[in-house]
Order: C-alpha cells, then sequence, then structure tokens
C-alpha cells in the first residue's frame, strides 16, 4: 500500500493514540497527515519555529512527526536548497541533515532503521496538501521531497531530553 491523505476523524484520534507520553494526538489541532496504513505509518510536521524572529535569523528546520509501529518519534530536519516560488511545479524540497531525534532512547529502535523509515516517509509527504482553505477548496501542491541525509551520519544527531 502507499501514503495517502488521511482526514483524521476524532475516531482516528483516539484509535491512534498509542503513544500518548510523548504526544497526545487527540490534544493536537492536526486535521490531516499522510499514512500508510499496511506499514502503520504516518507523518506530519512542518517548520520547528513558529516565530517569525527565529525564521528570519535562518532557523529553517521542520519538525517532522513520525509514528511508526504505534511509535511516535519526531526529527529536527535542516532543509536544502530546493524550489524558491511557491508556486513552482513540481515544487522541490529537498532535505539536507538531521538535526535532532526524539525521544533519546528511540523506544529501542536504531537510529539507522528509523531513518530509512523516515526517509521512505518523506518520499510520501510529497502528497502533503499545502494551500488555502477557502470555502472549502484545497489546492493540491506537485511536491516532491528528496533528501541527501544519510543513516550513517550519527554524528550530527542530537538528542533532546
Amino acid at each position: 500500500m502507499a501514503f495517502e491523505v488521511e482526514n483524521l476523524t476524532e475516531q482516528d484520534r483516539l484509535r491512534y493514540n498509542t503513544d500518548p507520553e510523548m504526544m497526545d494526538l487527540s490534544k493536537i489541532p492536526l486535521k490531516r497527515w499522510i499514512t500508510d496504513k499496511e506499514r502503520d505509518i504516518s507523518i506530519w510536521g512542518g517548520m520547528a519555529s513558529s516565530h517569525w524572529m527565529a525564521m528570519a535569523e535562518g532557523d529553517s528546520r521542520w519538525r517532522i512527526n513520525l509514528r511508526y509501529q504505534q511509535k511516535i518519534f519526531w526529527f529536527l530536519v535542516w532543509p536544502d536548497k530546493g524550489s524558491v516560488k511557491f508556486l513552482e511545479n513540481p515544487y522541490i524540497v529537498r532535505w539536507k541533515s538531521i538535526d535532532a531525534a526524539f525521544p533519546k532512547d528511540l523506544h529501542g529502535y536504531s537510529y539507522e532503521q528509523l531513518v530509512e523509515v523516515l526517509k521512505d516517509a518523506l518520499t510520501g509527504f510529497s502528497k502533503i496538501e499545502k494551500g488555502k482553505y477557502a470555502e472549502g477548496v484545497v489546492w493540491l501542491l506537485n511536491l516532491v521531497s528528496k533528501h541527501s541525509f544519510v543513516a550513517a551520519a550519527r554524528h550530527s544527531r542530537r538528542h533532546f531530553d
């Protein structure tokens, strides 16, 4: 099965809320995510900083949330050079490096294994919906996700306690 955009209902929030200590899905304003139900992988995210000043000072990291086999992880990922104009078709997002991974123990998974899952999920993330939500209309952006980081780059990994 492939990744698909899925609307999250209240029933879905309860069903998928399997790791509430890491992130309580019932309390975040998430409306859609990208999911591969067969492999039990879901991904969602956005800019890590919600303050314009940090972004103006160059903090362009994304916080990517990954739900894999009933556990939730999050990563801070630096984008690389890609598309500049929002209306470029396709709009290319390149991921350069992983700045942080959380939780510290990675729920017992190896870092390398999670990076491989993350790479696959970021490719699925290409289906993310961007645009204006006016009068029920959603503009789908033709997004292409590429990455240049490798699982072996453990020296760049940091954890937050």
